[in-house]
């Protein structure tokens, strides 16, 4: 183990020997079980860092570093609560956004520890007793903890002690402590819960779906927050006038906090230091003599399979209906034979791969977080205007929306080649396939239904809701042109195969001609639909025109040569 932090914190982490051994643990087997594991974690890249080195190759031993002074950058971010002169708001806001952070990173970024059945075969094999075997998983993952943790909490401790002076700086550790013991035991709770509710072959697919949840609450958040969040709000919040904010135990460690700076014999205080040191430490406790234990178990019947017996029925149903939705737009969106078979593969492929699922669905979010804070916002008006008319700002930001929603459908055609297992590609070849355009031709049908046509169905709803039948020569304009250009991309730059492109290799492809392309896109057609908004007939001259020239440039991709297909 040649990493110096991992070095530091281990050191650290085992200076009490003696609560280990009245605990149960062999000393030297848990230091022997902590220097393997932080071995292997020194060559595999984990954390804050792993997305941003997924797509490169070579080693990580930068990657404990980047970790940390990105988990820095994120605490730098948050010190922007220091502007509250209330001490109890104030870090009421702060627990709360660390709080959040710190639980979302143990879910997506530390599941490869927390759910980690390696151990079963490897350790319990051996003569290690199980108290040893629990609190070196403990030990380990307190150490990833803390890799984040102590940079994300250093800027608000350096902004406290400049603030509160050196006694406010001191408090504020043990106040943290408790709050990170409290989110770890509920992050536990959170796995032990999707272990009961879901089969384990969902369980991953669930973290994915959590870690896509929340980097779009995390964009949304910190849209909404620029937008709502001013100097007036900031002077006049004050948090103890609802009563339901203790449900919140940041407010308890917020409380906490100030009794011990002021030792103040407030009611308010004296409760939040008492559920401020109490709750995380009956947690853990819980935690330790329940949770963990009944963590362990499931674990070890998904190791040994056992979790699967009983649920085939319902996993099967699952499939039945998974291969009907497929099935269906197939039939209906696709001709017979191969191009209907690459059809439902790539459908499935698409909800299985979490590597486009965090690419593709991020965007979607990120969409959405636009839409909604924009509908929502105190000077936006998607009304008609007195004489029955559609204001200009609300066309503008109407073609804005409609224009930007192309992005999900283009990022689901860009990410579509790159996949973490592209050997699997073989089965392109194994076939007497006469030419792959049948495959490109699929690939661009799955996109278009999965990806674009949910975003056809809902801003039209929405916009024949808000602005009435006379925007539908508009929505068909801009979706006509959408599909266009989609179809242009894609018979531009779909020289690959799907799924047949190492992840490494993403960020060598065509991101620099998506990006210029877009930026091409958007006023080439939007500007002219912008002059064109109130002539519906010209409208629908021009969608007919735009969307017979997809359809046909479309049915052109089936005669891709292999010629034309590059490998890998």
């Amino acid at each position: 183990m040649n990493n110096f932090i991992n070095k530091m914190l281990l050191w650290c982490f085992l200076l009490p020997v003696g609560i280990y051994r009245r605990l149960g643990a062999d000393i030297p087997q848990l230091k022997a079980i902590l220097i393997a594991k932080l071995t292997i974690d020194d060559r595999t890249v984990t954390g804050l860092y792993a997305a941003r080195s997924r797509n490169k190759e070579g080693g990580s031993s930068l990657a404990t570093v980047m970790t940390m002074v990105i988990a820095f950058v994120m605490g730098l971010l948050f010190t922007f609560v220091f502007a509250i002169d209330d001490d109890l708001s104030r870090l009421t806001v702060y627990f709360s956004i660390f709080g959040f952070m710190l639980a979302m990173f143990l879910i997506t970024d530390f599941s490869h520890i927390l759910i980690d059945v390696k151990d079963n075969y490897i350790i319990l094999p051996k003569p290690v007793s199980s108290q040893t075997f629990l609190l070196g998983r403990l030990i380990h993952i307190i150490l990833h903890v803390s890799k984040i943790l102590i940079p994300m909490a250093l800027p608000a401790w350096i902004a406290t002690w400049i603030s509160r002076g050196i006694w406010g700086a001191i408090v504020f550790i043990p106040i943290v402590l408790f709050l990170t013991m409290l989110t770890f035991t509920l992050v536990n709770a959170v796995y032990l819960l999707i272990m009961r509710i879901f089969p384990p072959s969902k369980i991953n697919s669930i973290i994915t779906s959590i870690q896509i949840a929340f980097t779009v609450i995390l964009y949304g958040s910190f849209q909404l927050l620029s937008r709502v969040i001013g100097e007036t709000f900031l002077e006049q919040i004050d948090l103890t006038q609802y009563a339901w904010i203790w449900v919140f135990p940041s407010f308890w460690m917020a409380a906490g906090w100030k009794y011990l700076f002021s030792f103040t014999p407030d009611t308010v205080n004296i409760i939040g230091i008492v559920l401020t040191i109490v709750v995380p430490l009956l947690s853990m406790w819980v935690m330790i003599k329940y949770l963990a234990p009944a963590f362990f178990r499931k674990l070890s019947m998904i190791s040994a399979g056992t979790e699967s017996v009983g649920k085939q029925p319902e996993q099967k149903a699952q499939q039945k209906e998974a291969i009907g939705l497929s099935t269906w737009f197939a039939k209906l969106f696709t001709r017979q034979g191969v191009e209907s078979e690459a059809f439902g593969f790539i459908w499935k492929m698409t909800s299985r791969s979490r590597d486009f699922k965090l690419k593709v669905y991020v965007q979607i979010g990120y969409i959405l977080v636009l839409v909604v804070i924009s509908f929502f916002a105190g000077n936006t008006s998607w009304s008609l205007d007195d004489f029955g008319q559609i204001p200009d700002k609300t066309k503008f930001r109407m073609l804005v929306f409609l224009y930007l929603s192309c992005m999900i459908y283009v990022s689901a055609l860009f990410q579509l080649p790159f996949y973490s297992k592209p050997k699997s590609a073989w089965v392109y070849y194994s076939p007497p396939l006469v030419n792959p355009g049948e495959i490109m031709s699929a690939a661009i049908r799955v996109c278009l239904v999965k990806f674009f046509l949910p975003v056809v169905l809902f801003l039209s709803i929405a916009s024949v809701a808000l602005l009435g039948t006379m925007i539908i020569p508009n929505l068909l304009f801009g979706f006509s042109n959408i599909f266009l250009g989609g179809v242009l991309y894609a018979w531009l730059v779909m020289d690959r195969l799907p799924f047949s492109v190492p992840l490494q290799k993403a960020s060598e492809g065509n991101s620099a001609f998506r990006n210029f392309f877009m930026l091409l896109f958007l006023p080439i057609m939007g500007l002219p639909h912008y002059f064109l908004f109130d002539f519906p007939i010209v409208l629908c001259i021009g969608s007919i025109i735009t969307a017979t020239t997809a359809y046909f440039v479309l049915r052109n991709t089936r005669n891709i040569s292999w010629g034309y297909v590059k490998e890998g």
